[in-house]
């Protein structure tokens, strides 16, 4: 019960700091309210983590799958949008910078996966 309860007090911090800066238009406050917070809860989940746990290649597995298929999903449907809202600019132009802004989340995704799927699969994998 008190594991939950740190987590959400963690989850609850970063809220309420990425939402002042987002409503103050801070950039530098929502980064540093995602990175202390992140590193809060990374040192909490690291102090829970003492006794050893049994992991196995299955576990890996399912993560590995669970990940790829996350991302695919999320860049299908957003591609999509933001084709849409890209061709609507010349009705509804405040909705381009949302489609291009979406566009190139999209394409920073992609690239950081195949960049993370070449690098492992050069150190794992064939080459």
């Amino acid at each position: 019960m008190k594991n939950r309860y740190v987590q959400v007090m963690i989850v609850i911090f970063i809220g309420i700091f990425v939402g002042l800066g987002v409503a103050n238009e801070n950039v530098i406050l929502v980064i540093l309210a995602l990175t202390v917070g992140s590193l809060f809860k990374y040192s909490y989940m690291k102090k829970l983590r003492t006794r050893e746990t049994i992991e196995d290649e299955r576990t890996y597995l399912i993560a590995e799958k669970a990940a790829r298929f996350s991302i695919f999903i999320f860049i299908l449907p957003a591609s999509f949008l933001c084709i849409i809202l890209i061709t609507l600019r010349n009705e509804y132009p405040d909705l381009s910078i949302a489609g291009f802004t979406l566009a190139y989340s999209v394409l920073a995704i992609m690239g950081a996966y195949y960049t993370f799927y070449g690098y492992f699969n050069r150190i794992y994998g064939y080459t």
